[in-house]
């Protein structure tokens, strides 16, 4: 278990396997006890600082979030915003218990609009992170999986692994192939099941995103756990997103920036984020997808419509 999932690692080859699994394993654990935006961590006691106003001096990995982060938040538009960890807080979002209980920090939330921190305003000086101004908290949960991926299978080449499947819970990274054939990745399907696979090749990875598993009821209005940075509501009208990209910080963040989107944002954050292979299926049913994911998703079932969109015709 890491990063509120589970985690699977399948290696093919020869060398030692199992030490180059446990030094995965040891890795991830590692960056999940420095990232985690909720309980005792590195990024919380960074937080602490920051929602003062103060400067804190900080870990590594967490320097190497905030950096990694910085082109993705620009590139997205703000669509992905690790800055708004104190907005996912205030929706009941920091659990491990779903659906959501608990009350809604219905002042933070209404003021979000006009609150909102800003990314941008971090400095980082070596491993001092400075903000600007006070209240703003971090939580890269949006990218973390993408990093700790990109971690794992530079950590595996250089132990001389060439064929191993990483899975954190659905976002899933691969080198090599299968033996024969390449590493075939199913996609869930919101309504159940699978809705279709595709296949990755050495270094690819699949990241998906969706509003439909972890929610919170109030009263019968189910809202979905991505939210929207720009409004401070919770998505409405997008089910499940998918990026296929061999740049995995990238393909994980803007798998959520897609729900954010939405159907009628979607192509225009794609062409920001320089994203090549996705699709986003919508609350109606409605597959939106470009030439070269159609290309390599094998569908399952049909959805009630499809919408091919602008992007590369081959991925």
């Amino acid at each position: 278990m890491v990063f509120g999932t589970s985690a699977e690692l399948t290696l093919r080859g020869d060398g030692d396997l199992a030490t180059a699994a446990d030094d995965v394993q040891r890795l991830l654990s590692r960056h999940e006890d420095d990232w985690h935006p909720w309980r005792e961590s590195a990024l919380t006691r960074l937080n602490a600082a920051l929602e003062t106003g103060a400067a804190g001096v900080t870990v590594p990995s967490v320097r190497d979030l905030i950096l990694v982060s910085r082109p993705l938040v620009a590139d997205s538009g703000g669509l992905f915003d690790p800055s708004a960890g104190a907005l996912y807080a205030a929706w009941g979002f920091h659990t491990d218990h779903w659906p959501a209980r608990g009350s809604v920090d219905r002042a933070l939330v209404g003021g979000w609009p006009r609150l909102r921190p800003r990314f941008d305003s971090l400095r980082v000086d070596g491993l001092l992170v400075s903000p600007q101004p006070a209240g703003l908290r971090l939580d890269f949960n949006a990218v973390a999986e993408g990093v700790a991926a990109r971690d794992a299978m530079a950590l595996l080449r250089a132990k001389g692994v060439r064929h191993a499947l990483l899975d954190l819970g659905g976002d899933v990274a691969a080198l090599g192939d299968a033996g024969r054939r390449a590493w075939r990745i199913g996609l869930r399907d919101p309504r159940g099941g699978v809705l279709g696979w595709v296949e990755l090749g050495d270094g690819e990875g699949l990241f998906a995103s969706g509003a439909y598993s972890k929610y919170r009821d109030d009263g019968g209005a189910r809202r979905p756990h991505v939210v929207d940075p720009r409004s401070g509501q919770p998505v409405m009208g997008s089910s499940a997103s998918a990026v296929l990209a061999s740049d995995l910080p990238r393909a994980d963040a803007a798998a959520t920036a897609l729900l954010v989107a939405g159907r009628n944002g979607a192509a225009a954050l794609a062409t920001g984020m320089r994203l090549g292979c996705w699709l986003l299926l919508t609350d109606d049913d409605t597959l939106l997808e470009t030439e070269g994911m159609r290309a390599r998703l094998q569908l399952l079932r049909e959805p009630a419509r499809r919408e091919l969109l602008p992007g590369a015709a081959r991925c």
